[in-house]
């Protein structure tokens, strides 16, 4: 048990920050912080409904039988790892954004400069 609880913890240590930087990769400066908060909610959120799944799949345990009930967790587990895989798998490529000329190089007003470069970067 403890090497799997070993590997489990190793893949999780590679997998959050991966993760967490991902989803902010693509993001615009001025959008880090809403990118962020919505990967913390959907990873809390995640987390929240699997343990409610796995504690509704696994049931009541009957003193004199509990393997099948622990057979449908580790069941419930692997098909919930693959289904992961598989949105993991689907999302693809992250790309860079492009970089913004700076401000000095728009003619105008300071502030108006960085909205019109976000503008264009987007269209």
């Amino acid at each position: 048990m403890l090497p799997g609880l070993i590997a489990t913890g190793v893949g999780v240590g590679f997998t959050l920050p991966t993760l967490a930087g991902a989803s902010a990769a693509s993001l615009p400066p001025a959008l880090f912080a809403t990118g962020s908060g919505i990967y913390s909610m959907a990873r809390q959120l995640g987390l929240v409904l699997g343990v409610a799944i796995f504690v509704a799949v696994l049931g009541v345990v009957p003193a004199h039988d509990p393997l099948p009930s622990f057979d449908r967790g580790w069941t419930f587990m692997v098909v919930a790892g693959l289904l992961a895989l598989a949105v993991a798998l689907a999302i693809g490529q992250v790309r860079q954004p492009a970089v913004v000329a700076p401000a000095a190089a728009h003619p105008g007003v300071a502030g108006v400069d960085t909205r019109l470069a976000l503008q264009e970067q987007r269209s």
